[in-house]
């Protein structure tokens, strides 16, 4: 069978990913996809916060390479000359529990307290 499962490596990648966020003392933001991976790892680890949010990106020029993505713009294939922002993306937003972020989109500096941006 062609189908290859990933489910292991899926879960390998979120976990080293939340304790980078975790040692890094910042946010991490996920695809809406892994929110439910995502709150079962936090409510084991018993630590944390997770959050839906919506994100714009800002999207830097690579050199005219050409782009491809299926979600970040519309035009899937084009060729990025210019500092582009994406419309909102559905994302998922895990906060430390030893550092819990405003998650407003400024630097991770500014993290204090335990302040969610109201949505």
């Amino acid at each position: 069978s062609s189908d290859l499962s990933t489910g292991a490596w899926d879960a390998a990648a979120l976990r080293h990913a939340v304790a980078k966020a975790e040692a890094m003392g910042v946010a991490l933001s996920v695809d809406s996809w892994l929110k439910d991976d995502l709150k079962s790892l936090v409510r084991s680890n018993g630590s944390g916060e997770v959050r839906d949010t919506e994100e714009r990106m800002l999207l830097r020029p690579s050199n005219a390479i050409l782009e491809a993505s299926d979600y970040l713009s519309a035009e899937h294939d084009w060729v990025q000359v210019d500092e582009e922002i994406t419309h909102p993306i559905s994302r998922v937003l895990y906060a430390p529990a030893a550092r819990k972020c405003s998650l407003t989109g400024i630097s991770s500096s500014s993290c204090v307290g335990s302040k969610w941006r109201d949505q």
